[in-house]
Parts: structure tokens; sequence; C-alpha cells
């Protein structure tokens, strides 16, 4: 229990890199220190079950001499004999290769590797090792493939002995005779929302690849949790994707999703693939080593907490939590703002087309629907406002099930530039109509005025055309979805048409200002008319909608 006290204090002191100088803490201090509180953590355990002996031969105080490789300390064997001690951490092939005896149990005996079998060729260069059975070589190595295939990260430690600190540190002079420890296997644990935005990111007809530093069994079991790596889809290393040629490659790129031991050089050749085939492409990442791929691609995500000042500063956005599922929400969000713009666009122009529309149909009849301040009016109250609140619109329910847009489309792509010209038609006819009607109301004759001036007809055709621009807004809070089945809310657009529809009718209303438009007092019915006119702009766009979502189908 004391050793415990006195050992988990040392490990956080080195995990903060306070214990040792900081070029000691730089290669690897977080791997190592998470192993250290794991060695801290079994030494205690080993401690306790072993209460009969004096010291066990897990105990004693590390002392760090080097952090490069391996790792020195300095502590007693089950004699109670003080000596040094070197362990290794690596790869689990690579340790095995140099390893002559196993360590068993909490007793520390130790099994020499010297027994049978002969030799047996590891991968990692030319060493051998001679096992006691090449099934136990071959199982321990096992064992470490399939916890990588459970998206852990395995290494192997192993340990040697010393009676004095070595005259040379050199690779060759530790690396043989060593005493295999164990198996540690690590997780960074995927992020519960990860999951979710990636299938977010499919319904968004984005295509999520991974590009890994990791051993290709841990990228493949976190890419299969995650969804990445689908049937009919491949993983390859960077080796496999060095052997192949350019023209191999873009063949073979679609159907790769995820990439492991990649080198920098690899992660611009597989942006730079998909940009070459007109794809928009974001690349993420956090290193010095990202920074040319993330350079490259048409958005580059750096990280804000973990990511280096070279990364953030060649990258065009900077997440300020690291967290995939932001990215997926930036997207989410840069499509409202767009639809938004657009919508505010188009309800501009068409609002104005139909005033030019209007003007110049009475102008070649010969009388004057509405006079130059009138359509001032329009355009700075009528239009200003519920044009700036559809640019506060949430985004439509649909927005992440669409396909991306292409990026050489331009603002009036999709049927934007029909949309204006039809409904400027529209609000421009019913305005029209308003005015004869009106006419009509006042003489009781169908007909031109002969002097091209009505009050009551020009009145009506302002209250039409005003109302009808405000429920045309209405309409802009959807470009090809019915605004009957929204279920999103926008506060500032029931103010704006409000306000917009109290100002129409104090400026008709109040005596003083209509004598300054040269406006008429218009009755109930007249008022009624010209209201159910304008409301008739919203079940002719839902009539077109309709057809339009048909057509698209």
């Amino acid at each position: 229990m004391l050793y415990a006290l006195l050992m988990y204090p040392l490990a956080y002191f080195y995990l903060r890199g306070v214990m040792f100088p900081q070029s000691y803490s730089d290669w690897g201090m977080p791997v190592f220190a998470a192993l250290f509180i794991v060695y801290v953590d079994c030494a205690a355990r080993a401690a306790h079950r072993t209460a009969a002996r004096e010291t066990p031969i897990w105990a004693g105080c590390w002392l760090a001499l080097s952090l490069t490789y391996p790792l020195f300390g300095y502590q007693p064997d089950p004699l109670g004999t003080w000596q040094w001690m070197a362990w290794h951490i690596f790869a689990v092939w690579y340790v095995l290769a140099r390893c002559g005896m196993l360590a068993q149990g909490y007793s520390g005996s130790l099994v020499l590797l010297d027994g049978l079998a002969g030799v047996f060729r590891l991968p990692f260069g030319n060493f051998f090792l001679r096992v006691r059975t090449v099934f136990s070589a071959l199982k321990t190595g096992l064992h470490g493939r399939i916890k990588a295939r459970k998206a852990l990260r395995v290494l192997a430690a192993a340990q040697r002995t010393y009676d004095a600190l070595p005259a040379s540190m050199e690779a060759d002079n530790l690396e043989h005779d060593l005493c295999f420890l164990g198996l540690a296997g690590m997780i960074d644990p995927v992020r519960p929302e990860v999951k979710a935005a990636i299938e977010e990111c499919r319904q968004a007809g984005i295509r999520p690849i991974m590009i890994t530093g990791d051993h290709i069994d841990t990228a493949v079991a976190i890419a299969k949790e995650l969804g990445i790596l689908e049937d009919g889809k491949k993983a390859v290393t960077g080796a496999q994707l060095s052997a192949m040629s350019d023209e191999e490659f873009e063949k073979e790129y679609p159907n790769i999703a995820v990439y492991a031991r990649v080198q920098p050089e690899h992660k611009t050749r597989i942006v730079n693939a998909w940009r070459n085939a007109g794809y928009v492409t974001a690349m993420t990442g956090d290193g010095v080593n990202d920074a040319p791929s993330i350079k490259s691609a048409d958005i580059g995500v750096g990280m804000g907490i973990t990511g280096t000042d070279v990364t953030k500063n060649v990258a065009d956005m900077v997440l300020a939590d690291d967290n995939f599922a932001t990215i997926v929400g930036a997207v989410e969000e840069g499509r409202r703002i767009y639809d938004n713009i657009r919508k505010a666009i188009q309800f501009l122009l068409s609002s104005n087309m139909s005033e030019v529309i209007s003007i110049f149909v009475a102008t070649l009849l010969g009388f004057t629907i509405l006079e130059p301040v009138h359509l001032l009016w329009i355009n700075l109250v009528t239009d200003c406002f519920p044009a700036l609140a559809l640019g506060m619109e949430e985004a439509e329910p649909a927005i992440m099930r669409r396909r991306p847009r292409d990026a050489k489309a331009g603002i009036f792509a999709g049927g934007m530039g029909v949309d204006v010209a039809y409904q400027g038609l529209v609000i421009s006819a019913l305005t029209i109509a308003a005015f004869f009607i009106g006419h009509f109301m006042e003489s009781g004759v169908w007909e031109i005025p002969a002097n091209g001036l009505s009050p009551d007809g020009t009145t009506m055709a302002f209250v039409t055309m005003s109302m009808a621009e405000i429920f045309h807004s209405l309409n802009m809070r959807s470009q090809r979805g019915s605004i009957l089945k929204l279920r999103t809310r926008n506060r500032m657009m029931t103010f704006a048409a409000i306000g917009s529809l109290l100002a129409t009718t104090l400026v008709c209303e109040v005596p003083f200002i209509a004598t300054a438009f040269d406006f008429t007092s218009v009755e109930w019915n007249e008022y009624l008319v010209a209201l159910a006119l304008a409301f008739c702009v919203i079940p002719i766009v839902e009539i077109v909608k309709f057809f339009q979502r048909k057509a698209e189908k």
C-alpha cells in the first residue's frame, strides 16, 4: 500500500512532464506515461499477492536516465540485490525477435526460449528467435493481432538486467537476450457522437475516408465500427499504395476506404486523386506531416487543441474542440447559410420583377398603376424586413439528406431563374388585377381610366402588391418544400410580416400619410379583396412546388 502511495504521485508528475527535463519527455511521453501508470498498478497488485516476500520482482523506484529507447530503472531483484533494468517497449514482433526468456506470473520465474524447434524467421530484419516451440511464439504474436483487430494499439514489453549501466546505448548493444514480459493493449476510444456523424455524412453525400498511421488491423477494426469500411471497399497500407502506379491508383482509389501506415506523401497523393476526379475534398490533421495534404485539399481542417502551429496556419478552418462531429455540423450550417442567401435573393428578385412588369404593362396600356414613391416604400419596408428575416431561417429538415451541389453551379442553378420569372409574373398579374377591380368598385365600369388615373385602383394595387410580397416571403422559407409541412419556426419572419402588414395598412388609412402618398381610404370590402388577391400567391406557388417535387423524383 505504501509503495502504491509513493509511486502514483511519481506517475502523475511523469505524465505532466514535471519530473524530467523537457528534452527527455518530448518523445513518446503520453504512451510511456500511460504504460508507467499501468506498471505501477501491476506492481502494487503484485506486492499485495506476494506479501510473504520481502520485495516483489516488480517493485522498485524508477530512475529514468533516458527516454529515447529503452527505459532504464534501478530496482531490486528477488534476492534483494539492486540491479539496473532496461525496459523495451515496441511492436510485438520486433520485441519478440530480440527475446531469449519469458517471465511467467507474479512469481517472476523465467522460462528459457532456447529449447526445441530450430529457427523461426520473423518479419522485421534478419533476426532469429530460438523458441521452445514455434507455436508459443505464434500464439503470442497472434494474441497481438487479435487485440489489433479489436482496435487496440498493441505493444510488447521486455526487460534486461545489468550489473552496471551499459557503456554503449546503441540499439545493437541493448536489443538482444531480452526477457519478454507481456503485451499492452491501448485504445483511443471513438467518441460516441462520431458514428452518428459518419452516418449523417453518408446521407449528405459526403464520403468519409480514414487515413491513419496505425496498424492496418487496428484501422480496419475502427473503420468497421464507424461504418467507414463497408462491403465492397478495402483497406491498404502505405507500402501497397507506394507499389501502385498512377494508372492503377486512378482505378482503385474509389474502392479504398482505409489507408494505414501512410507517409505524408501518400496523404497528398490521395487528396490529389480525388481532386483530379472533380470532387471537393476536405482534409483533417494535427501534425506537421499533415500540413502538405491539408494545403492540397480544397478545405483544410486543422485541430485547435492538439494541432501544431504549422497545421493551423495552412488550414482553412480550425476546430476549436477537435471533434469530427463539429465538421458535420459546419457542413449543415454552411448549407443553411447558402440556402438562406438563395432564398433572400429569389425573394428580392421576384418581388422587384413584379414591380418592373407591373409598371411596364401599365405604361403600355396607358394608365398609372403605381407612383415612384409607392415603389420606394415597397422596397424599403415591404421587401427589406422579410428578406432580412429569411437570412435567419433555420435549416430545413432534409438539408443533410441532399446530395452536394456542383461546386461550379451558379446562384441560379436548380431552376431558381425559372422560379424568379414565374413568381414575378404571378405577383404582377395579381397587382394589375387589383387595380382594375379597385377601379370597377369605384366607377362600376371595367375599363382603363380615361386619364390613366384611378385613386381606388392605385390604392388597391399598392395594398395587393405589398401584401403579396409579404405572403411570398412565407413561400420562400423553403424553395421546394411545402411551407405547410415545415416544423421549424422563424419568429423574425413573423415579426417582419406583421410589421410590414401594419405599416402598409397605416400608410393607406392615416389621413395625412395617405394624402402624402396620393392614396384614398379603402372600404373594408376593398381591403379584404386586396388581401384575398395577395394571399393567392401562396396556393399558386404551393401547386408549382408540388409538380416540381414530382418532376425531381
